[in-house]
C-alpha cells in the first residue's frame, strides 16, 4: 500500500472530520503512541499531546495517506503543531513509524492538563465542529 502513515488522537479519530479535512477516509486501525499525554489546549474542544514519559495516547493510524491529504492534514493542524515521526504500537503488538501532529513547544502552555476524552468530545461538540469545518473547506 502507498501512501504514508498518520497517527490520530484527537479530532481526526472522527471519520466525518476526516473527510471534511482530506476530501477522503483511509484504512484505519487501533495504535497507541506510548510516552505522551493528550490534554485539552485551554478554550478550545481539541487536544494537543505533550511528552509525558509514563504515559500513553490510544489513537488509531490512517494508511495510504496522499501527499495532497498530508497537504490538508498540515494545513488543518497549522503551526501549533509540528509533524514528527514517531513510532506508535498497534493493537497486534507490531510498531511501526507514523506521522504525527505534537502540539508545538512554543505553545505547551496552552495545554489544561485535563484530559482530553474522545467520547466527551462525540456528545457534546463533533456536530458543531463538522459544520465549522464544513463550510470552511468548501
Amino acid at each position: 500500500m502507498g501512501g504514508q502513515v498518520v497517527f490520530v488522537y484527537g479530532t481526526l479519530l472522527f471519520p466525518q472530520v476526516l473527510k471534511v479535512v482530506t476530501g477522503r477516509i483511509f484504512p484505519a486501525q487501533p495504535a497507541t503512541l506510548k510516552g505522551f499525554g493528550r490534554y485539552k489546549v485551554k478554550g478550545r474542544v481539541f487536544p494537543g499531546i505533550c511528552v509525558q514519559p509514563d504515559s500513553a495516547v490510544d489513537g488509531q493510524v490512517y494508511w495510504g495517506v496522499d501527499d495532497f491529504s498530508m497537504q490538508r492534514l498540515d494545513d488543518f493542524e497549522s503551526d501549533f503543531y509540528e509533524r514528527q515521526i514517531l513510532p506508535v504500537t498497534l493493537a497486534c503488538g507490531k510498531t511501526v513509524d507514523a506521522n504525527v501532529y505534537v502540539i508545538g513547544s512554543q505553545y505547551c502552555h496552552l495545554l489544561s492538563g485535563q484530559r482530553w476524552l474522545p467520547e466527551v468530545f462525540e456528545r457534546q461538540y463533533l456536530r458543531a465542529y463538522v459544520r465549522r469545518f464544513r463550510g470552511l473547506c468548501r
